[in-house]
């Protein structure tokens, strides 16, 4: 899922945000002009980290705007899927949050943290990193899963049982 065409609310501004495409990589990305704040649907980061023309490209859209200051302290809905967003640390360093949706995989980043991302890992590393992040993001995801259809099982297996015994 991604390049959805829905017009999304900002989850740090509750502002509308614009549909930009970003044609550097092919993508159509929601970035909020009054707050400067990026959200990447379910794996769309992959496709512009690494890239100096596509962070340039998204750079342009709030470039000699006046933005509004956030509170990022505060819970953010999934402007998706209404989920509460989780935050996330962009790499090991833990210097960047991420904003991220765990049913959907959305992810929405702050004014500045696209480029500090970047910065920390230019021409490809970024892109490794965003990856890393989107295995461990699986990896968790199917931890879940795994463990709600193990107790699924366990709990239809007791009633079966109970229903036999009485």
């Amino acid at each position: 899922m991604y390049d959805n065409d829905r017009i999304l609310v900002c989850p740090a501004c509750n502002k509308r945000m614009s549909k930009e495409f970003i044609s550097s990589a092919g993508i159509k990305i929601d970035i909020c002009v009054n707050c400067g704040g990026i959200f990447f649907d379910n794996n769309e980061m992959k496709f512009i980290l690494g890239s100096d023309d596509v962070i340039n490209e998204i750079n342009n859209f709030t470039r000699g705007k006046q933005l509004e200051p956030v509170d990022d302290s505060k819970r953010r809905d999934c402007p998706f899927c209404s989920t509460t967003m989780v935050k996330n640390y962009s790499n090991t360093s833990m210097d960047v949050q991420v904003d991220e949706c765990y049913k959907c995989g959305g992810k929405f980043l702050d004014h500045g943290e696209l480029a500090r991302i970047y910065m920390q890992n230019p021409k490809g590393g970024s892109k490794n990193v965003a990856l890393e992040i989107y295995k461990m993001l699986g990896e968790e995801l199917r931890e879940k899963r795994q463990k709600a259809k193990e107790k699924s099982v366990t709990q239809k297996l007791k009633g079966m049982i109970s229903r036999l015994i009485h």
